[in-house]
């Protein structure tokens, strides 16, 4: 939406108008997922262990015990 601002595709009016409903939208879904355990800092860390557990997915069920194949 900001590049069709700077490129005077849609007006400043518009612009404003629909840029704080969607910031509106934006916040009321934050409050919603707000329980999800996921902060944005942790973000990429998070990434990051799933590629990890993806990549060796083979390798951990076969060493896995009981418990540890049921959280997989």
């Amino acid at each position: 939406m900001q590049e069709r601002f700077a490129l005077d595709l849609i007006s400043q009016e518009i612009y404003l108008k629909v840029g704080a409903k969607l910031k509106e939208e934006l916040g009321s879904m934050e409050k919603e997922n707000g329980g999800i355990g996921i902060q944005k800092s942790n973000l990429e860390l998070f990434i990051e262990k799933a590629l990890n557990l993806s990549a060796n997915l083979n390798e951990i069920w076969h060493s896995a015990g009981y418990h540890g194949k049921q959280k997989l």
